[in-house]
């Protein structure tokens, strides 16, 4: 059994009253460094609760639910992503409708310092413009942020490990804090639902900005807006962006954050304003094209709207952008390869990355996650990589179409 769990490469052995037994560990595990849940090879029940084997068998277990969880990211990331633009089109299409016939009476409305309050403040509105409409483009929403909820750091399976393990140790009176490497926690899929959200949010925004108003009724014109919690929900998702490595999420960030700086120029009561909101606009726009300029392969279709939003900031006018078509193709490319074509890889820190065409690596790159070495020359993979047989198994049997 010892032989089969592979105790020797995991433990330092010594040989007691002609037993082995483990008196060190020789090294810590590193991140999907085990390949599966080994079972009883007599009657294929688990062993997690031997504590002479629970350790590996924890660890497998672990690595094998991040795997699963990758799967899930990505799978159901790309639904909603293909989703977006017609929600976007369903947000600006109440644009065109006419005003209710009994408006709310204008009052004076200070505005929250929540995003998530003030949206839905807005679709108050909206419903008495469109009532079905806004039920669709609610209901999209709640997706989205139910996506987003699942891919919190704080749900993965490494990190509600390391909470239970504290929890205990704190009950127990110990103040040491269980530590482990946060890269194998998956940022990837919070950081794109969050980049999601804030697409719609603001499409939401600035269509209400657009309606036609009553007659009889000021009742946009009297809103006080707060643009605090815009501005730092789209700067940290520019941090947590930039943290991780995910360039397509930075840009996206930074063209949120000029985004706002327009509709606060259209807003300003003073010229000197304005032209501080135009210029600080400008100079997100900048870090964004100085990002795609750099990384061209992972910015595919943000060229269009960083010029549409300099646009906006130039002449105060209103665009909600939808992804273009060249990123919408950058997305179909993703689907096809989770379907299968290509092949799949990990990092030597466990990211899972992707090669197309052929499936072998004819050039080096570095991981969007973590910046290690990817890829390799002539389908020779650099130091480190591993081809991700679990991960192609799984993506075989997603349904994407």
């Amino acid at each position: 059994m010892d032989g089969t769990m592979g105790m020797s490469e995991h433990y330092e052995m010594a040989e007691l009253n002609g037993v082995d037994i483990p008196i060190a560990i020789k090294k810590s595990s590193s991140p999907f460094s085990m390949e599966d849940a080994k079972r009883c090879p007599t009657c294929r029940g688990s062993l997690r609760d031997l504590a002479r084997y629970g350790r590996l068998v924890r660890r497998a277990i672990l690595d094998e639910s991040t795997k699963k969880l990758f799967v899930w990211i990505n799978s159901d990331y790309l639904p909603l992503a293909n989703d977006l633009p017609q929600h976007i089109q369903l947000v600006k299409s109440i644009e065109e409708k006419d005003p209710p016939r009994r408006p709310r009476e204008p009052k004076e409305v200070v505005l929250s310092n929540d995003r998530g309050t003030q949206v839905h403040f807005f679709g108050t509105i909206l419903a008495d413009y469109d009532s079905q409409a806004w039920k669709g483009i609610k209901s999209f929403r709640a997706r989205v942020i139910q996506y987003q909820d699942r891919a919190r750091t704080s749900e993965q399976p490494f990190a509600r490990v390391k909470n239970a393990v504290d929890n205990v140790r704190r009950r127990k009176g110990r103040d040491t804090t269980f530590q482990f490497d946060e890269i194998v926690l998956q940022t990837k899929g919070f950081l794109q639902g969050s980049s999601l959200l804030l697409r719609l949010d603001l499409a939401i925004f600035m269509t209400l900005l657009s309606l036609k108003q009553p007659k009889t009724s000021t009742a946009v014109r009297a809103i006080t807006f707060k643009f605090e919690p815009w501005k730092r929900d789209c700067t940290q998702l520019l941090e947590e962006s930039s943290a991780a490595k995910r360039v397509p999420q930075q840009v996206e960030a930074l063209i949120y954050l000029a985004q706002i700086c327009a509709i606060q120029r259209s807003r300003a009561q003073q010229d000197d304003t304005a032209e501080q909101h135009r210029l600080e606009g400008q100079t997100h726009l900048q870090e964004a094209q100085k990002l795609c300029d750099l990384s061209l392969g992972n910015t595919r279709g943000f060229q269009g709207e960083i010029d549409a939003v300099a646009t906006m900031l130039r002449e105060s006018t209103f665009y909600a952008p939808v992804s273009s078509e060249e990123r919408m193709a950058v997305l179909q490319a993703m689907a096809t390869e989770f379907r299968g074509a290509g092949h799949w890889y990990y990092c030597a820190n466990g990211h899972p990355f992707t090669i197309g065409e052929c499936g072998m690596p004819m050039e080096q790159a570095t991981c969007p996650e973590c910046s290690a070495p990817v890829g390799g020359q002539h389908h020779q993979a650099v130091a480190g990589t591993r081809h991700a047989e679990d991960l192609e198994t799984g993506f075989r049997g997603l349904n994407l179409n």
